[in-house]
């Protein structure tokens, strides 16, 4: 507090104003704290993440588990959830690498945000499992439909994973395509 009111003093009050030089030193110390709090408070976040992705992987196992005890047609969906847990969290981290002074309140306010991120990953994820099941929609990589992913545990995961890493795009390809079936 001392530094910023030494220069709102010389940008503001003083005799001989200088609010070029105020500006150099609140940039200074806008970048000063970037440098200091800024990865305590990336890492805290991507913490809390991490937990929320934990426990979606745990919900998506449980569905897996279930699905494959009971024979339903809920198979490969518990495994998508899981890789998509992994998928976006590694997109958030890759993302979150830099971060600005004007973006720290971003990290700071961020009480639900990581559970309703991942609660939406995991529904957006689902979605898309169902549309390519369905034939909906179609998605090959290299030779590999992943329509198929209920009868293979690794198209499952990367199912998933693409799902997470693309969660943005996905979410508007997957409303895009319910809006040309719903016809709106």
């Amino acid at each position: 507090m001392t530094r910023i009111i030494q220069v709102a003093r010389v940008g503001c009050v003083d005799d001989q104003v200088h609010p070029a030089l105020a500006t150099t030193a609140l940039e200074q110390i806008r970048t000063d704290i970037v440098r200091r709090k800024g990865p305590t408070i990336i890492f805290g976040f991507l913490q809390i993440l991490a937990w929320c992705a934990l426990g979606g992987a745990a919900i998506g196992a449980a569905i897996e588990g279930l699905a494959r005890t009971y024979a339903t047609s809920l198979t490969g969906y518990g495994l998508v959830i899981i890789g998509s847990m992994v998928g976006a969290w590694v997109s958030v981290a890759a993302s979150r690498g830099e971060i600005s002074f004007d973006g720290l309140q971003d990290f700071v306010e961020r009480r639900h945000e990581p559970f309703i991120r991942m609660l939406f990953v995991a529904a957006i994820a689902s979605i898309f499992a169902l549309f390519l099941q369905l034939k909906i929609l179609s998605l090959s990589i290299g030779t590999a439909d992943l329509a198929t992913f209920a009868s293979s545990v690794s198209l499952a995961l990367v199912l998933g994973l693409v799902s997470g890493v693309g969660e943005k795009a996905l979410s508007v390809r997957v409303l895009d395509r319910t809006r040309n079936i719903l016809g709106t």
